[in-house]
């Protein structure tokens, strides 16, 4: 049986965050309040960057894989290796 304050997320849901910065949130696999890690990837956004780079000058088009802002940033307990959340 469930206690009242356990949370229960199914195993690979990821929701999503409202920051790119590291928060406290509780892990439901250590079972501890932490702060949060960030993983920066490519995402949907660098590409589209990316593309509108290219069409106005080449070379630009490789900024945006370099720059944070225009990355997506998965968030992550330190204890525990899987992805909680995620910012685009």
């Amino acid at each position: 049986m469930a206690d009242k304050n356990e949370i229960n997320l199914p195993r690979g849901a990821i929701k999503k965050a409202y920051t790119a910065k590291p928060y406290y949130e509780f892990c439901p696999e250590c079972r501890c309040k932490v702060e949060t890690r960030q993983k920066f990837i490519t995402g949907r956004l660098t590409w589209i960057f990316a593309i509108i780079a290219f069409l106005f000058f080449i070379p630009l088009a490789a900024v945006p894989f370099f720059i944070r802002p225009c990355k997506d940033v998965l968030h992550h307990c330190p204890n525990y290796a899987e992805e909680w959340k995620q910012k685009h």
